[in-house]
């Protein structure tokens, strides 16, 4: 993940092509001619060892070695043999940004045996270059008037940047785009990825001010840590939307196999996107009409959806898909109903859906859509036309653009039809306004919208304190997993199981373990009967070993046994068919517990799997032996708070069951969800978990308990998502005496930050943000208490409440660290009335200790002039100061680590 010399391919002074020649069809040709046609704006060469003068007027040289300067793009679109000596000679001559636009390295070979591809990589890295491609269609910039590919359209300016991983599919983009007038801020494809990757773009995107979506086409997925980092960033300021192909094994290049215990393998990217805020389409359909809704429609102020149509039929459809699909109907207030009525017939609905009648013409409509689009109950309008000879549709399209200038609503469009309006929808497109051919269509834009701002809510929702986690026994729980790695089993026992899980505070029923069917009879007269008895063979230690058939774990279990001589004859009966079913392993021993039964007790499955790419995942769902558990089962990247846990269960269908237990639903839900915050917790302690399965998980009015359970064990494996850095925690005394603690900001921190931002003083606030603020928002607490520790670190200093519960803020010290790990900006305050104990001094000690360690070269902060207090103690930490003439601000920055190469020295010279 590096944004290592990117503006060269994306803003380059000079480009050579490299293969451009004489042949009007030749590809170096059609590219030259594109860059010609786009009017850029820096120099252009060619390169073609025929020796031509000139190309289209451009000059043209025989070798890279001859070219009068080092061009700042190269753009190679020669035969494949050739591309790995090109890469020499451009690195040789000083390029350091090329783009291949041939495909076909990966499956031809040098003389020597070597896949091109391998040699086109070591040619770039012996000079240090970036390669985009090989495969790619190219690059358009149009606000840059560059058009470095081998498109058949030009694009127009907009603010939408696609990145895409197909040449073909970004063609056809491009000639749908045009089609309906939609511009592009930014458009690649990166072919191959063997070395400028999609999160590397991302991350480029994400610091450019004129784009304001990300389109992204995503065949493939390399760096799961990278992407999610990247992809998250992004998230916070812009619109990312993504389509996977790829889906199925029949279409993917290396069969990609599900995780254990997870139906379908599709599964885990709907959690990846969903935790990295990211909005998920699933078919070009799909995609194209997004475009078409970004490119014109503003964020959404709520989710209420006025429609006007001109018949029952189109508003009836349309509201079935609203409300199926999880969407809200606007309620019309009583002030618009009555406007209403004064300009639709006598016999009007009076409600929405509002039915303009099949005679209404361009007038009616236009006072319509200005009286609902003035409700403040109405977040969107979905104007609809059918066409009649009454009320021709360009008229009434002209009509619905002009009312929709007047109103600060989002105007969505339907005109149905084909023939009749063409010209319509070419009107539409003309003035911005989003249009589909199908109420469907319509609708499902506006969810796409909805659903992403509830998903943005989910992920700044302010997850409440978790539980004093004195009550996780790590340490006991480590010693469990280790005790077990150093033996020759995969697999934990039982009882190893019920232990691994009391450590982490999840309730787990008492249960009596034996080895023989004598050792049991004991347990099951303490209990007293009836009982439940369950036969413990390897095979049935590990979690999810009923592959897709859940009901084959249950053959090891029976339930309702009354008496000893009954307990004796099936466990008796169970030992002997455990060893006629599996051909391999041993009998262990035997479970029993006391019966649990009734009507009062629903049956959950939690647990944790372990996905190839993107490592732990949480799984949730419904339990038991029912043919519904796989299908139900859901799925969340950990680490997980309360609220990310919340968000898990409400997406299961058992969730319905749960919603049943009336007054006593809000308690056990948080119990539940507690479960699963310990499960994240207690994968990301124990790395070397690769399963773990508790099915079931019992719920009823009391609280949850765990029946059974089983965790096999595997080579260690990260989360993804960088966890809560609990080692960077730190006790600090103040000079006054004061016990302070440091550590990490984490998102349960919201309420106290949000405490601590009401005490500061309105100069310390203006110092801090170089301005004056009266209040900070939720969504903006939430950006800065809930971070990506891979991205940002804040720490905070945090002492007990004088007098009161609980902990409050003190102050703060946050870093934003650039992509590529070369540089962070940092900013840091304190409470007022704390000034003159050296908190500021100890915050600052901390961030520059993390940031060394961490490998940063340099870090830099702004201050105000005025801003004495500062600019001193920066002086006193050894930062060097400039002041800035544009914008009247000082920047302190000081060296932390010395650059490894030159790129890295220049991007500190930048600084």
């Amino acid at each position: 993940m590096s944004t290592r010399h990117l503006r060269s391919f994306f803003r380059p002074r000079s480009i050579v092509v490299v293969g451009a020649s004489a042949r009007r069809e030749n590809m170096g040709t059609v590219v030259l001619r594109n860059l010609l046609r786009a009017k850029f704006e820096g120099d252009l060469f060619a390169v073609n060892q025929r020796g031509y003068d000139d190309v289209l007027g451009v000059k043209c040289f025989s070798k890279p070695s001859k070219l009068p300067a080092v061009p700042q793009l190269a753009i190679i679109c020669t035969a494949p043999a050739t591309v790995p000596r090109l890469i020499r000679q451009l690195g040789k001559r000083g390029v350091r940004a090329v783009l291949v636009l041939v495909g076909g390295l990966s499956r031809t070979r040098s003389r020597t045996g070597r896949p091109l591809k391998e040699s086109a990589i070591a040619a770039a890295r012996e000079y240090q270059m970036r390669l985009m491609g090989p495969n790619s269609l190219g690059i358009l910039v149009p606000g840059h008037h560059m058009n470095a590919s081998y498109a058949h359209l030009e694009t127009k300016v907009g603010e939408v940047a696609y990145v895409g991983q197909s040449g073909i599919m970004g063609s056809a983009m491009i000639d749908w785009a045009h089609g309906r007038g939609i511009g592009f801020s930014h458009f690649c494809t990166l072919g191959d990825s063997v070395d400028v990757e999609i999160t590397d773009i991302i991350d480029y995107l994400a610091g450019d001010h004129r784009t304001k979506t990300i389109l992204l086409h995503i065949e493939r997925i390399t760096s799961a840590q990278t992407f999610i980092s990247a992809v998250r960033a992004a998230s916070r300021t812009k619109l990312v939307l993504a389509i996977k192909s790829a889906r199925v094994p029949q279409s993917q290049d290396v069969e990609q196999t599900p995780p254990a215990g997870v139906l379908d393998g599709d599964e885990v990217y709907d959690a990846v996107f969903h935790r990295a805020g990211v909005l998920r389409v699933h078919s070009t359909d799909e995609l194209f009409d997004a475009l078409a809704t970004l490119n014109h429609m503003r964020p959404l102020r709520g989710e209420r959806l006025a429609i006007i149509t001109n018949g029952v039929g189109p508003g009836v459809l349309a509201t079935d898909r609203l409300i199926r699909e999880g969407g809200r109907l606007a309620d019309l207030s009583v002030e618009t109903t009555e406007a209403l009525a004064k300009i639709l017939p006598a016999f009007w609905t009076h409600r929405n859906p509002v039915d303009v009648s099949a005679d209404a013409g361009p007038e009616r409509y236009a006072r319509v859509v200005e009286c609902v689009g003035r409700d403040p109950g109405v977040d969107a309008l979905l104007v609809m036309h059918v066409p009649t000879l009454i009320a021709p549709p360009l008229e009434v399209a002209h009509a619905v653009i002009e009312a929709g200038r007047k109103i600060n609503r989002n105007l969505l469009t339907s005109w149905i039809g084909m023939t009749s309006v063409r010209e319509s929808r070419a009107a539409f497109d003309a003035a911005g306004v989003p249009n589909y051919f199908t109420p469907d269509k319509a609708v499902r834009a506006f969810l796409h919208m909805v659903q992403h701002r509830r998903h943005q809510e989910v992920l700044m929702e302010t997850p409440p304190a978790l539980t004093d986690k004195s009550v996780l026994d790590r340490v006991g729980a480590a010693r469990v997993v280790e005790a077990v790695a150093n033996t020759d089993r995969r697999y934990l026992m039982p009882y190893e199981v019920r232990d691994l899980l009391t450590h982490f505070d999840i309730p787990f029923a008492e249960t009596h373990y034996a080895e023989s069917v004598e050792g049991i009879q004991a347990g099951a007269e303490r209990f007293g009967y009836p009982v439940a008895l369950k036969v413990i063979h390897e095979a049935n230690c590990h979690p999810f070993a009923y592959g897709r058939g859940t009901g084959q774990r249950w053959r090891g279990v029976a339930l309702g046994i009354d008496g000893p001589q009954r307990l004796k004859g099936i466990a008796e009966r169970m030992k002997r068919r455990a060893g006629e079913r599996y051909t391999t392993g041993r009998t262990l021993g035997f479970a029993v517990q006391p019966m649990r039964s009734g009507m009062g007790f629903i049956q959950l499955n939690v647990g944790v799997t372990r996905d190839d790419i993107f490592g732990p995942l949480v799984l949730f769902g419904e339990g038991g032996a029912v043919s519904s558990v796989l299908s139900d089962r859901r799925i969340a990247m950990p680490p997980l708070n309360i609220a990310l846990a919340r968000d898990l269960v409400r997406s299961a269908h058992v969730y319905n069951l749960i919603e049943d237990f009336g007054p006593d639903r809000q308690r056990l839900l948080d119990e539940l969800c507690k479960v699963l915050v310990h499960l994240s917790q207690l994968v990301i302690d124990n790395p070397t978990i690769r399963g773990l399965e508790i099915n079931p998980l019992l719920m009823n009015r009391s609280g949850v308990l765990a029946l059974d359970a089983a965790v096999d064990l595997g080579s260690p494996c990260p989360s993804v998502i960088q966890a809560y850095p609990e080692e960077l925690r730190e006790m600090v005394e103040l000079k006054n005496g004061r016990e302070v603690i440091l550590r990490p900001i984490r998102g349960e921190d919201e309420p106290a930050h949000a405490e601590f931002a009401g005490k500061l003083s309105p100069e310390s606030i203006r110092y801090r943000f170089f301005g004056p603020r009266t209040h900070i928002g939720h969504m903006e607490l939430a950006r800065l208490t809930q971070i990506d520790y891979h991205r940002e670190m804040a720490f905070i200093a945090s002492s007990k409440r004088p007098g009161r519960l609980g902990h409050e803020t003190l102050g703060v010290v946050r870093m934003w660290i650039d992509a590529d790990n070369i540089s962070g900006e940092f900013a840091v305050i304190v409470r007022d009335d704390l000034k003159g104990l050296g908190l500021g001094r100890i915050l600052m000690e901390k961030i520059i200790r993390y940031a060394t360690h961490r490998g940063l070269l340099i870090m830099v902060g702004t201050v105000l002039p005025e801003n004495e207090p500062m600019l001193r103690l920066a002086e006193k930490m050894d930062f060097e100061r400039t002041y800035n003439q544009e914008d009247g601000l000082i920047e302190v920055r000081r060296v932390l680590n010395q650059p490894a190469n030159d790129w890295q020295r220049a991007r500190m010279e930048a600084r």
